[in-house]
């Protein structure tokens, strides 16, 4: 044999391995197959309903009466900055490219039963459902198929992140909520001792003594936006002893914090303004608790 046909020869067995490696199997192939075609118009102003299946839980989140609503596992006001983003992405989702028409291929993307499943629904009734699996390529996209086919698709504008968020963080977990301005007065009750602390015109004292502005500030910013870690829905049987805040703003607003044993690194929390429960952790409670540090002794 000549050594040019010994190249000829290797040329071809390289091209025999490249096609196997390459090209669609018998099970990928597909004669005349024209996949779907997608058309997401979703108009994220008239939406009223949001539905999400996950593995084993579901949130429906509607609008009722201007103001998103968890109505399914649980009934309680949705985290409306959540659901907004949710809604931007959806209003902003574009469908990209055509990733595999192979149903055997929908576990690796998961866009299976792996997948989270979205149907929104506007107010005329009509519902729009897709399945977004894994994040793709880039963190801006999202591998997804409609229910009834089993094309998957690239699409950009929807986050993983917040579609597949647990039911705590898509509840309000506002505990308490105002200006920091409009905080006049704090009563504290701390290890059987009462502090009141007074805004005047240029500092906050407790009795003769201010206190200094970075921390009064640093609390007053937090007390003015106090949100929850997370909830408890069940009664709650204190076995601690509390300590208490009470807030003259616009009105008075009694909050009771409960150190949680063994080691107090979480507080149950109630409030005058609910009957929900709340869980908060120490180092938030800490930062309330700093205007008063020195005048414990």
């Amino acid at each position: 044999m000549s050594s040019s046909t010994k190249i000829l020869a290797g040329v071809f067995v390289l091209l025999a391995i490249a096609a196997y490696f390459l090209l669609p199997s018998g099970k990928e192939r597909e004669v005349s197959y024209k996949p779907a075609e997608v058309n997401l118009s979703i108009d994220s102003a008239s939406i009223v309903k949001i539905d999400l299946q996950h593995p084993g839980k579901s949130v429906t989140i509607e609008n009722i009466s201007g103001k998103w609503t968890i109505t399914s596992p649980i009934h309680y006001a949705a985290n409306s900055s959540t659901v907004a983003e949710l809604i931007s992405g959806l209003r902003k989702f574009k469908a990209g490219s055509l990733v595999s028409s192979n149903p055997e291929k929908q576990n690796l993307f998961q866009v299976d039963t792996t997948g989270s499943k979205i149907t929104v629904t506007d107010r005329s009734g009509k519902s729009t459902s897709l399945i977004v699996g894994k994040t793709g390529p880039s963190s801006s996209e999202v591998y997804f198929r409609l229910p009834d086919f089993k094309d998957v698709y690239l699409g950009e504008g929807l986050s993983t992140w917040v579609i597949n968020q647990d039911l705590k963080d898509w509840r309000d977990k506002t505990i308490f909520s105002t200006t920091s301005d409009s905080i006049k007065q704090l009563a504290f009750n701390y290890r059987k001792k009462n502090f009141v602390l007074r805004r005047d015109s240029t500092t906050w004292k407790y009795g003769e003594d201010s206190i200094a502005t970075n921390i009064m500030t640093s609390t007053l910013n937090t007390l003015s936006n106090l949100r929850a870690d997370d909830f408890v829905d069940t009664l709650y049987q204190p076995k601690t002893q509390p300590f208490g805040i009470k807030i003259q703003s616009a009105g008075e607003v009694a909050l009771n914090f409960f150190p949680q044993p063994p080691d107090s690194s979480k507080y149950f929390v109630q409030t005058s303004q609910s009957p929900q429960g709340f869980l908060l952790n120490k180092w938030t409670v800490q930062e309330l608790l700093r205007p008063i540090e020195k005048f414990q002794k």
